[in-house]
């Protein structure tokens, strides 16, 4: 039911902006089978007939088209502080150039935005699919009407508008780190993995200080790389998908909240998981196989992408286990 991450320089300057009819949040049933319930969405409703092209657009998804999208998280802050903050769902589908911001009250909606945040999935529906969730077992209403998905990348700007207004510990943002069951495992694979790209090649080089940089190679990086503004600061982000016989690494490179890729691993070696527990932050895209000599590598280097990643708590995650 989700639409297909585009490519950085699909997006223009216009906007429809918009405000929710209402917004709320999707959970599921815990794997182990807690009372806890896991993030699995925001749910917006959106007034589809003040964005012209937008219903076309849904009815379209709905009887089966898929269409590629590229969307980002954004703020909008009173500097004088006379109204409350704004976090923004931005989205653009190149095909039939239309973009539209949506603009979701911090203060009304945070325990919905924390769960997009968490789950890094935004669902929009129609008023007519309003009604229907509220009648019909959701999931299988989902499948049926396939609503609109848009994964924004980076969650930084709505994290910050957040923190200025409510105090929610730091774990309250973190992606949701999920167990493969055998009754979740198909569900819970065909939606980590989707948009993604296997890595053949993964490798762990050393600075002149020791500390280790993840490599990886991608054929594409050049392309990637000219996509990218002059200074674009670039981030990642690791994802884990644990089971009991294999482990599934997901990673997401993002510039100004644009997503760039994602790229998977399987079972990553113990040299990989112990580079990344001890303190990996940097991930280098490369376009061929890592060169012995020294002089070749460091070119390599000038000409591939680094990607700065905050949080290595996966590795660590990972290394318990080994």
């Amino acid at each position: 039911m989700s639409a297909r991450e585009g490519k950085p320089h699909s997006v223009p300057g216009h906007r429809h902006h918009v405000v929710p009819v209402i917004v709320a949040s999707l959970s599921v049933a815990s794997p182990d089978g807690s009372a806890q319930r896991l993030p699995e969405a925001m749910v917006i409703t959106l007034d589809v007939d003040a964005v012209p092209g937008l219903r076309d657009v849904f009815d379209r998804q709905r009887a089966g088209e898929d269409f590629d999208v590229v969307s980002r998280w954004g703020a909008a802050v009173d500097k004088e502080g006379g109204e409350a903050p704004i976090v923004l769902v931005d989205f653009y589908l190149p095909e039939v150039d239309l973009g539209v911001e949506i603009a979701v009250d911090v203060d009304k909606y945070s325990d919905s935005l924390v769960a997009g945040i968490r789950s890094g999935k935004v669902v929009l529906i129609d008023p007519e699919l309003a009604q229907v969730l509220q009648k019909e077992d959701i999931s299988t209403a989902l499948d049926r009407y396939r609503p609109l998905v848009v994964q924004p990348p980076d969650p930084t700007p709505a994290i910050g508008v957040l923190q200025q207004r409510h105090d929610f510990p730091r774990e309250a943002y973190e992606p949701e780190r999920r167990d493969v069951t055998p009754e979740t495992s198909k569900a819970e694979l065909a939606s980590f993995i989707e948009g993604a790209k296997s890595v053949s090649v993964l490798a762990v080089q050393y600075h002149h200080d020791g500390t280790p940089t993840i490599v990886l190679v991608d054929p594409e990086t050049p392309a990637i790389r000219d996509t990218l503004p002059e200074d674009a600061h670039v981030e990642g982000r690791w994802g884990l998908l644990a089971g009991a016989e294999h482990n599934v690494m997901r990673f997401d490179a993002f510039a100004e909240g644009v997503a760039l890729g994602r790229w998977l691993l399987l079972d990553p070696s113990e040299s990989v998981v112990r580079a990344g527990a001890s303190g990996a932050h940097t991930v280098m895209l490369i376009s061929e196989r890592p060169s012995a000599n020294q002089q070749e590598a460091e070119h390599q280097w000038r000409e591939g992408v680094a990607v700065w990643v905050p949080h290595v708590e996966v590795f660590r995650t990972l290394l318990s286990n080994l």
